[in-house]
């Protein structure tokens, strides 16, 4: 009689604990419904990867949640302005940010006048987009390999010039990290913008490399004008099945992606993370979702609150590294 007793009373217990968990989300749904739009502010202008990402996930997840979300576009310091308005928002689940490492990690760490803190400020709710990255040299460039460009840079140190983006871009410290790992010494030739890089490259400015975007560069690898040395992806790029990786290029551990996802403030409820990550991820996870995305040269490595959160962390700690032991800074 007294282990039936116990049993029963555990079971109870269990089924109590079962209710208020379901009772918390069934809150937390109730509650967006009641809420209206949510708000999922991007950084840049429309038109971009970042932009595109941002309303195909909004629109699919909004589907999914019942709740219409509405894009907002705030551009400003490189993706920080809008990073800083969502930071400061309300803490309800109905302010989110599509952020990546620019307005999470880099800059943070390179600018004094960035107003928040991403570790404190921010709760990360799901990981949505990854792009690859290209090696790339302007067609006239003698060497073909990431070997015969390490070999060079090493017999000529500084005398090869890379273009980026902007000192502390995703596209500068990536390269970074290739001279930290190999022991090659280029120099950096920073540009305001990715095109105008690129073009740098073309119109024989004196840059022979760059990191950027296989969306970016695609046209001018297609024209021959620029040629692509190797990816920065786990496996090949289907579009570029000639590439190899960097593993294979001789350089291991070196697989590095443009990542997009999804941000809350800090303080919002664990209850609305798990709802808002789980509706997220379930897109992500789609192969409607994934298809759009491959059209667009990017790929969909599903994380929910947790796992994203961690890969952050781990990017943080990768990035930092190569900020401090490759002496960057930013004079704001």
């Amino acid at each position: 009689m007294k282990e039936s007793s116990r049993t029963r009373g555990l079971l109870r217990t269990t089924i109590f604990q079962l209710m208020v968990c379901i009772s918390t989300m069934m809150g937390a749904s109730h509650a967006m419904a009641a809420a209206g739009n949510i708000r999922l502010f991007v950084g840049y202008p429309s038109g971009g990867s970042l932009d595109f990402v941002a309303r195909q996930i909004a629109q699919l997840t909004a589907e999914k949640l019942g709740i219409p979300i509405v894009v907002i576009n705030q551009p400003g310091a490189s993706g920080t302005t809008a990073a800083a308005t969502v930071a400061r928002s309300d803490p309800d689940g109905y302010t989110l940010l599509i952020g990546l490492a620019d307005d999470q990690i880099l800059l943070p760490t390179l600018r004094k006048l960035v107003t928040y803190n991403p570790i404190k400020d921010f709760t990360a709710v799901s990981r949505v987009a990854d792009f690859p990255l290209l090696l790339a040299a302007r067609g006239e460039f003698t060497p073909n390999t990431l070997s015969e460009v390490i070999a060079l840079a090493k017999k000529t140190p500084n005398d090869i010039q890379f273009a980026s983006q902007g000192i502390g871009s995703l596209v500068h410290i990536p390269m970074e990290m290739l001279m930290l790992q190999t022991g090659m010494k280029l120099t950096h030739v920073p540009y305001s913008g990715g095109a105008q890089a690129i073009l740098g490259m073309i119109r024989g400015d004196g840059v022979s490399l760059m990191f950027g975007s296989p969306v970016l560069l695609g046209p001018h690898i297609k024209s021959g004008k620029v040629k692509a040395i190797v990816t920065t992806s786990e496996q090949r790029l289907p579009e570029y099945p000639s590439v190899p990786t960097m593993a294979e290029a001789g350089v291991p551990d070196f697989v590095l992606t443009g990542w997009y996802g999804i941000f809350a403030p800090s303080a919002t409820p664990p209850a609305m993370i798990e709802k808002l990550s789980g509706a997220f991820l379930s897109v992500v996870s789609s192969p409607e979702y994934r298809k759009m995305l491959s059209q667009y040269g990017g790929f969909a490595v599903p994380q929910g609150s947790r796992d994203f959160s961690k890969f952050v962390d781990s990017e943080r700690l990768r990035y930092q590294k190569a900020i401090k032991e490759g002496g960057i800074t930013i004079n704001d």
